[in-house]
């Protein structure tokens, strides 16, 4: 029971470190065209870099590969949370690669997509250790 427990709290915790990061991304993505002219002033110019994207895209995509499969093969088997997670990247991927003027909706909704498989992978986490 013990293992079980520590396991448990060691998914939420990556599931929480997902969420805060997906969230974090979404409101990065939403703000960043409203906060482009006034980045170099503040110091902040580092936020519009490509590669500072990239790397926080990586982390969510390594976090949520964790959490999420841990959360499917060790406790719910079900696709729902891989799914939605998949869904977010892949709406990324879109607004990365399509050169779309309102790219950065697509990247703001996918990260709201990742941070809501966390969420949907802890509940079902947790209800499957309620059975």
């Amino acid at each position: 029971m013990e293992d079980i427990q520590s396991t448990y709290k060691q998914s939420t915790r990556l599931d929480t470190a997902g969420f805060i990061a997906s969230f974090i991304c979404a409101v990065h993505c939403a703000f960043m065209p409203l906060l482009l002219a006034s980045l170099p002033m503040t110091g902040l110019a580092f936020l519009a870099n490509p590669l500072f994207e990239a790397i926080i895209i990586a982390i969510s995509f390594a976090i949520a590969s964790i959490s999420l499969f841990r959360g499917y093969f060790s406790y719910h088997q079900k696709l729902t949370a891989l799914a939605i997670c998949i869904t977010g990247f892949l709406l990324i991927a879109a607004g990365t690669f399509l050169n779309l003027a309102h790219s950065y909706l697509l990247h703001a909704f996918g990260a709201l997509f990742i941070a809501g498989s966390h969420i949907v992978n802890h509940f079902l986490t947790r209800a499957s250790l309620l059975r």
